[in-house]
């Protein structure tokens, strides 16, 4: 029996915001580059596809709104003399994780690019203070259109529904969040007569991989740790 290589929403969003910046970035890159080792295209249901582009533009949406609101507080300059641009982004930046909770990846990318960018740049008045803002927010939609570029260069193949999802065959054991993903996989299985082999960070959907399995044998929950693997063993399965 053939199969199919889904990626949950983390694998995706992590390749695309958090490119060799923290420990998912290299899992989700150790999972394309499996797969590329292996000549196999991974997919992502509809429901993926959605979630992702909410995430995405919930993250950046999330900066842009905290910048507003810094921009409508008082400049944050230098406290004194000797405080660098740097220690004034610095402080920026603690402002905009703590008003746009759920953005690290994001906001750790632009930190680092504006940290290289503005280093030498003066801040010692308001002028220059709205000048830093409009820069970290012209960076902020540049990320966006970047992250969906890469987005775009994974290669991602949609996968349609196929039939009405059977929500209720999972709902006593698969987390709320991935009940429409894990629905569809096994209606695809099924109709396709094929196996979904699913690839996520989630430690909690890993975790009632069996369940699934008893529910829909044909859908495989996988984490990128296991996936070459999964792979040798479907394929010797045939």
């Amino acid at each position: 029996m053939p199969f199919q290589v889904v990626l949950d929403s983390n694998i995706v969003l992590a390749a695309c915001f958090d490119p060799k910046m923290d420990a998912k970035a290299e899992l989700a890159a150790g999972v394309f580059r499996t797969l590329r080792e292996e000549g196999l295209r991974p997919a992502i249901t509809e429901s993926i596809r959605i979630e992702i582009e909410t995430k995405i533009n919930e993250r950046v949406g999330q900066i842009l709104d905290a910048l507003r609101s810094i921009a409508s507080q008082p400049p944050v300059l230098p406290a004194d003399s000797s405080e660098t641009t740097l220690e004034v982004l610095e402080r920026i930046f603690a402002k905009l994780r703590k008003g746009a909770p759920g953005t690290a990846g994001a906001l750790q990318v632009l930190e680092s690019r504006l940290a290289a960018l503005l280093s030498s740049t003066p801040i010692l008045n308001e002028a220059q203070w709205k000048d830093l803002i409009g820069r970290v927010a012209y960076e902020a939609t540049l990320l966006l259109a970047e992250v969906q570029r890469r987005q775009d260069l994974l290669g991602l193949e949609v996968l349609g529904r196929f039939g009405k999802p059977d929500h209720g065959r999972f709902r006593q054991i698969v987390p709320k969040s991935d009940l429409e993903h894990v629905s569809i996989m096994a209606a695809f299985s099924e109709a396709k007569r094929t196996r979904a082999l699913f690839v996520t960070i989630d430690s909690n959907l890993h975790g009632v991989r069996e369940d699934i399995g008893r529910k829909a044998p044909d859908v495989v929950v996988t984490t990128p740790t296991y996936l070459r693997g999964q792979i040798a063993k479907l394929r010797e399965r045939g």
